[in-house]
């Protein structure tokens, strides 16, 4: 093929090589697949003539012969016989030897990735392929099915219901087990209520019931048609019953076991919570297991169900679209009009990136502590109420520092690590070259802030006095910067129980710039018998009045209790 011919020359030595293809010997049959191999990329039409021919060749029982035809079956898959082609080898898959299965399998998801006419005979095709392949199935195939389950909204209820008949017939495959019980565990509520987006209700045929079954279904009905179909009914006991016995299986892999877990757990968000206390007593007895992930996660889920509960719901919501690595569909060979167009360059605006982070109240003219480097990114907020000040707030992207804005600014509030068990929310401090200049010009070489004898003293107020909890605000000048303040919050309780979890968080107009630095603890000790300090760096450019928004949240006698509200009664000389 490396030598120039005219393309009848070419069809007619392909047709010869189709002839051989029919001969008795294998040897002439397996060199004439290894030519056909090496000459479908020159003349994909000619060699496309014989493909009846070389499946054929796929039930020959030579293993040598089985694997150029498949190897020249998936080069002749395109866009016009996708489906053809897909089901010929599914059936291939069906009957083949364990050492074609993972190479098929691979093969056959990447086809239905580049060719597939449609979504739904994607996700029918390669759910097909999950339970031919059983264990053959490669670990990146299960995790492209579960990106492509992620972003098809549209068909999730009908996948659903579809892996768990499957794995309800056969728990021992373990890739099938994964993808159902990642999609049990997210959309265990769509098999429950039984809806589908689907002009027809997914059915259940019943004479895949035992024979046993089959017939007393006879006896009771004298008009019993074992093809007739029935709607697919799951309860929650059902499924629990499934992921159960998945987890007590001693075929079942560590990592599938994993899976089942964090189903059991995204269950206990979707379920009635009458299913909560069974869901526990699943979760709980492997905090003692001899796997170290498997007790790591039960220990860790534990203790959202049990202390932190009031942001399960939050943090067990349904996962947003997995990204995908953008790969190129291929037609024959050349990319499609719409694939050439998604390769125009976009410039993203950043301007607005970061618009709803600052508004705590709603007239949007206040500023909060800003992360400003380029290089991390922050997690998206799960239960809406631990990174923003007043909940739904846009994290899903670190904002990016418009040229306007002053180098001054603090970060985000970290949210609390699952891993870490569920800690108290701790903020970290991150400051530009330019903001660490301004802070630290008047320190002396132990460290310590110059105070500026000379200037009148500022006096503290009562930030926050409300159900026993004092806020009270101390200030402080940065030195010969007057326009920067040191703001030391005080927290006490004069109440009985003691204030766990303890945060307090801040917002200022925009023509401000906020630090909040680490606080001293996250308890508050009841009867006045201990304080919580916390340093607020605030500096005012413009010589403008502080105002001040705030939010803190504690929890108390086994309930969270959270405020918000303004301060702006901050002292007239606090700049000047």
């Amino acid at each position: 093929m490396d030598i120039n011919s005219e393309s009848g020359l070419r069809v007619l030595a392909v047709n010869i090589l189709g002839r051989f293809l029919l001969n008795n010997d294998k040897n002439i049959r397996y060199v004439a697949l290894n030519t056909l191999l090496k000459t479908v990329q020159a003349d994909m039409n000619a060699v496309q003539r014989h493909r009846s021919t070389i499946l054929d060749c796929l039930k020959d029982s030579d293993i040598s012969i089985k694997k150029r035809s498949v190897e020249l079956c998936f080069a002749l898959i395109n866009a016009s016989n996708v489906r053809t082609m897909v089901k010929e080898l599914i059936f291939f898959l069906d009957k083949a030897d364990p050492e074609f299965k993972s190479y098929t399998s691979s093969n056959i998801f990447t086809a239905c990735d580049r060719y597939s006419p449609n979504k739904r005979w994607h996700i029918d095709t390669m759910m097909r392929v999950l339970t031919a392949a059983g264990n053959y199935v490669p670990d990146d195939s299960v995790s492209s099915l579960i990106q492509m389950i992620s972003e098809t909204g549209s068909l999730q209820a009908y996948i659903v219901q579809q892996l768990y008949k499957a794995l309800k017939d056969d728990i021992s495959q373990q890739p099938l087990a994964q993808v159902s019980l990642w999609c049990i565990g997210e959309f265990g509520d769509m098999l429950v209520a039984g809806v589908v987006d689907e002009e027809e209700p997914i059915q259940v045929r019943t004479y895949y019931l035992p024979a046993l079954h089959v017939d007393s279904l006879k006896t009771k009905t004298p008009n019993y048609d074992p093809g007739m179909t029935e709607p697919l009914q799951v309860s929650e006991d059902d499924i629990l019953d499934l992921g159960e016995s998945l987890m007590n299986a001693t075929s079942s892999s560590q990592v599938t076991k994993e899976y089942a877990l964090l189903a059991m757990v995204k269950l206990s968000a979707r379920f009635s919570p009458q299913s909560l206390e069974r869901i526990k007593k699943i979760v709980i007895p492997y905090s003692q297991s001899m796997d170290m992930e498997l007790q790591q996660r039960s220990v860790e889920f534990g203790a959202l169900i049990n202390t932190y509960n009031h942001m399960r719901a939050g943090l067990l919501e349904r996962m947003p679209p997995m990204e995908k690595k953008d790969t190129d569909k291929v037609n024959n060979g050349e990319l499609t009009d719409e694939q050439l167009e998604s390769r125009e360059i976009s410039i993203p605006s950043t301007q607005n990136e970061s618009k709803g982070l600052l508004d705590i109240l709603g007239d949007g003219d206040f500023t909060a502590p800003v992360n400003n480097q380029p290089n991390k990114s922050e997690p998206m907020s799960s239960g809406g109420e631990l990174l923003d000040l007043l909940g739904g707030l846009d994290l899903s992207a670190p904002p990016t520092v418009a040229p306007t804005i002053q180098p001054m600014g603090a970060p985000l509030n970290s949210v609390p690590n699952l891993m870490d068990g569920l800690d108290a929310l701790q903020p970290m401090t991150t400051t530009t070259t330019a903001t660490m200049n301004l802070m630290n010009q008047n320190t002396d070489l132990l460290g310590g802030l110059t105070n500026n004898i000379g200037a009148p003293s500022i006096p503290p107020i009562m930030a926050v006095d409300k159900d026993g909890l004092k806020v009270e605000f101390n200030f402080e000048k940065e030195g010969s910067a007057p326009h920067v303040v040191n703001i030391t919050l005080k927290a006490t309780n004069s109440t009985t129980n003691p204030f766990s979890s303890f945060i307090f968080q801040a917002a200022v107009p925009k023509t401000f710039q906020l630090q909040l630095m680490s606080p001293s603890g996250d308890l508050v000790p009841p009867n006045n018998s201990g304080a919580i300090t916390q340093l607020i760096k605030v500096a005012n450019p413009q010589n403008a009045n502080l105002r001040m928004r705030y939010k803190f949240s504690y929890s108390t006698g086994g309930s969270t209790v959270s405020d918000q509200g303004e301060v702006n009664t901050f002292p007239a000389n606090m700049f000047t």
